[in-house]
């Protein structure tokens, strides 16, 4: 029906019904034996058809009426619904947006997990009147400090001091793992410490855009990043518990992780404008 809706030629939605259609899946069972069911919804995962599919059929989410100073944000099937107001009375209306976009997603014959809906307010420095929930369909949803999207903790004031503490926790169980691969003696070349840290950098990066700003604005969350830093070099190098984060990353060629995200950062900003990024020329203006 979507395919029709768009006005898809009628070859192309009978190849794409063929494609959906007869589709079984095959498992073991208990006994040992292999058993076969039908699929009767999705498409089949890492096929490139299915992004495409999903995108047609949940472009309309986004099509959804809007109410006055709401909108919609997709990625894949994380749904963002955002209200802005003068004042937190007026801001309630995202319960009617959300109820709004609900009602399409189940038109799709889509499931949505109301109980993991997270809500929150962002107002700055400004002293709110309190507000304990928001109804999201038939849920009472409590309205929390943070809410995580797409792996980011976006707290209300945007300081993303939560985010900086689950970094700092997740990063310190990777470098454990990472640790014990590099021993400092008798462990790999240093070439291979470097992909090793590259690898926690990756994840400690990630979203650097987002929060670079306020983590250049914020001196506890600059410690936190050195401490994890100061550990990372040190196994790349090899070197005692006792050197200096500022000599252990001389050593392994680690610039401070709060310039690495600016530099990030600046390089997102500069793509939309410029089409592609290059390298500040020498006796420029440079982080």
């Amino acid at each position: 029906m979507v395919l029709a809706d768009r006005g898809f030629p009628v070859y192309l939605r009978q190849i794409t019904d063929s494609y959906l259609s007869d589709r079984f899946i095959e498992f073991g069972t208990i006994e040992g034996k292999t058993a076969s069911r039908r699929v009767e919804a999705g498409v089949p995962q890492r096929s490139v058809l299915g992004p495409l599919l999903w995108n047609i059929a949940y472009d309309s989410v986004l099509k959804t009426l809007k109410e006055s100073g709401c909108h919609v944000i997709c990625y894949a099937d994380d749904t963002l619904v955002i209200a802005t107001a003068d004042c937190l009375q007026t801001a309630t209306r995202a319960g009617i947006q959300a109820s709004l976009v609900m009602r399409q997603i189940q038109r799709l014959g889509l499931k949505v997990s109301e109980a993991k809906t997270e809500a929150v307010i962002f107002h700055g420095g400004i002293h709110m009147d309190p507000l304990s929930h928001v109804n999201v369909g038939n849920t009472r949803i409590q309205l929390g400090k943070s809410i995580k999207y797409l792996g980011i903790f976006i707290d209300s004031r945007w300081s993303f001091k939560d985010h900086f503490a689950y970094i700092e926790e997740k990063v310190a169980k990777v470098t454990r793992a990472l640790g014990r691969l590099m021993p400092n003696l008798r462990g790999p070349l240093e070439v291979k410490r470097q992909l090793y840290a590259n690898v926690v950098q990756s994840v400690l990066l990630y979203g650097a855009p987002v929060w670079s700003d306020a983590l250049v604005a914020s001196k506890s969350a600059q410690r936190a990043f050195n401490r994890i830093q100061r550990v990372l070099t040190i196994r790349v190098i090899s070197a005692y518990r006792t050197l200096s984060l500022e000599a252990a990353s001389l050593l392994a060629r680690f610039p401070p992780l709060y310039l690495t995200a600016q530099h990030w950062r600046r390089v997102y900003a500069e793509l939309p404008d410029r089409g592609k990024w290059e390298p500040p020329s020498l006796g420029s203006e440079s982080y």
